[in-house]
């Protein structure tokens, strides 16, 4: 599916528009189908096997207010030594981040 970002969080910033391999809700008969406007809050993990997590807009927005509240939080927060000062996990690849589409 294509999505066409309008907010990162993780990274900061990246692609305007993502292609994911991610399946149609509607199919899947999981959620209603996706239409050209909607928004959804997608979290896409580092490690490639996992699946994309997709909140639909009816829970996105009580989302990105905890997130932008935990994300005001930290900025006063120093990172620990232990995590700060770590060898890169070769398993990981640079995180894609999550984002607000629609």
């Amino acid at each position: 599916m294509t999505f066409d970002v309008t907010r990162w969080f993780k990274p900061a910033a990246g692609q305007r528009r993502l292609e994911l391999d991610v399946a149609d809700p509607a199919i899947a008969r999981v959620d209603e189908e996706w239409r050209p406007g909607r928004h959804a809050l997608l979290m896409i993990p580092a490690r490639p096997e996992l699946s994309v997590e997709i909140t639909p807009e009816s829970d996105m927005w009580r989302m990105l207010d905890e997130i932008d509240g935990y994300a005001a939080d930290a900025a006063a927060t120093e990172c620990p030594a232990y995590w700060r000062d770590r060898e890169p996990d070769p398993l990981l690849v640079d995180p894609p981040g999550a984002a607000v589409s629609g």
